[in-house]
């Protein structure tokens, strides 16, 4: 009979406590969201809103379970900001990565506020991320001889695939061209090959862009002058070249 008794109370603890834990979650609600898009070699920002009338005495963020910040305070200064604003009745708990690399992707980033918590993926795809060339990734080459315009445009440690038009003269040349994509580790290279026939001068531009935000990584411009015989076959870095 005092077993019977003991189970009974027993299970009316531990329901008690269950329920406790289940009000005290709904009343700490974190909702987890990362800034997008993300720049490779940039920053990025994670937020955890924090929907609680009082700051809890725990807060934390993990990288991978690998502890990187104590409340607004960073472990890891040189790679890691931290801090807390305050929103109404909400409490925003920010982490800034710094310097985006390789390192850094594909982990989960995990904030925890008292005995809550929401973690999510830093992943790296197309609708997040975003990796633009430097000067020296891009290289290019225009020639008009023969009655033939012949122009390519190399990039390297590019994300995602570059998508890029060419025009002459006012006119949509693209289709004259043809566009070859490589991958090193997660980053592509791309190569874009065009021969176009014609004998006029002119003005030849070829613009790319990139991620779902179509950030762009040129244009590149090259005019061709009066006697149409001119080469360009420098690769060097050229001011045109907007990054």
């Amino acid at each position: 009979m005092i077993t019977r008794i003991c189970r009974i109370v027993l299970v009316f603890i531990i329901t008690y406590i269950c329920v406790i834990d289940s009000v005290m979650d709904s009343d700490h609600t974190i909702v987890w969201k990362l800034k997008v898009p993300v720049y490779f070699r940039g920053n990025a920002s994670i937020l955890c809103m924090i929907h609680e009338d009082d700051k809890p005495g725990h807060m934390a963020w993990t990288k991978a379970g690998k502890l990187i910040g104590i409340n607004n305070v960073s472990l890891y200064s040189t790679k890691y900001d931290v801090f807390i604003k305050y929103n109404n009745s909400s409490m925003l708990y920010c982490l800034v990565i710094k310097n985006i690399d390789m390192g850094d992707l594909n982990l989960v980033y995990k904030c925890e506020s008292g005995f809550s918590s929401a973690e999510g993926i830093l992943s790296l795809n197309e609708d997040t991320f975003v990796a633009k060339p430097q000067k020296e990734d891009i290289t290019r080459n225009f020639t008009l001889k023969e009655g033939y315009i012949k122009a390519f445009v190399e990039v390297s440690s590019v994300y995602p695939k570059p998508r890029c038009i060419a025009v002459f003269k006012n006119r949509d040349i693209t289709r004259y061209s043809v566009t070859n994509y490589t991958k090193d580790s997660f980053l592509y290279s791309m190569r874009f090959d065009l021969v176009y026939r014609t004998n006029e001068c002119g003005n030849i531009n070829i613009s790319c862009v990139i991620g779902k935000e179509q950030s762009s990584i040129l244009p590149i411009s090259y005019e061709f002058k009066e006697d149409c015989e001119h080469s360009n076959t420098d690769s060097r870095n050229y001011s045109e070249i907007e990054m």
